[in-house]
């Protein structure tokens, strides 16, 4: 059953990808808002983002969350291959799915 059919689509009839879709371009939206809350914050005082700046340096060097990121960024690029595949793996069954004679012959 690939997502494109009625049963993986969600109440709202959209298909799983068109809502993972929207889920996105949302994310995407209210990340370019912040990143525009945060350049114009830095035009109106750059001093304190200076001040803000150095202080967030100094404590991602001092304290362990920077090993702690690095550590998570490590563990999330080990997973993104077999991810990766799993997800291509899903994509090869769905073709094959759906361009195989008995799914064209079950659909009539």
């Amino acid at each position: 059953m690939t997502s494109q059919h009625s049963v993986g689509r969600n109440g709202g009839g959209e298909t799983l990808e068109d809502g993972i879709r929207s889920v996105l371009r949302r994310a995407q939206g209210n990340l370019s808002e912040q990143i525009h809350h945060c350049e114009e914050s830095v035009r109106q005082s750059p001093a304190n983002s200076i001040v803000i700046a150095g202080l967030a340096g100094y404590f991602l060097h001092i304290l362990p969350i920077g090993a702690l990121i690095t550590g998570v960024l490590r563990l999330l690029t080990a997973l993104l291959r077999p991810a990766m595949f799993l997800y291509a793996g899903a994509k090869l069954i769905d073709l094959v799915r759906t361009s195989s004679p008995s799914a064209k012959t079950d659909a009539h």
